[in-house]
């Protein structure tokens, strides 16, 4: 897991934040920067709010799916992307539009809230 308290400790903020099963977990409620793309290999990745809030603005591609786990926010600013999130626990919202869901739709029009 990595553990971050910024977006700063992930490097320059066009650099690219890639998944291959791996954990994100912010420290805070924060926002990544909107150069910021996220690429998900096969194995793909879990983002562990903790509790706070987190906004990726950047695309989103690759094959693995994006699990997110924990009370907390994800927030998807972009709303671009070829993968679609699952959130285990807590919220995620796509352009403002509150939705969860556990199946792959293909599409981030769908919106599915329980």
């Amino acid at each position: 897991m990595l553990r971050i308290a910024s977006d700063a400790a992930l490097g320059a903020t066009a650099g690219q934040l890639t998944f291959n099963g791996g954990t994100l977990q912010p420290m805070a409620t924060m926002a990544l920067a909107p150069a910021r793309p996220v690429s998900l290999f096969a194995a793909g990745g879990s983002i562990d709010t903790a509790g706070f809030d987190l906004t990726l603005s950047g695309f989103l591609a690759g094959p693995g799916p994006l699990n997110k786990n924990s009370a907390g926010t994800l927030v998807l600013g972009n709303g671009a992307s070829d993968t679609v999130p699952n959130a285990q626990t807590g919220t995620i919202t796509v352009n403002g539009d509150p939705w969860c869901s556990t199946r792959r739709m293909g599409s981030w029009r769908f919106r599915e809230t329980w």
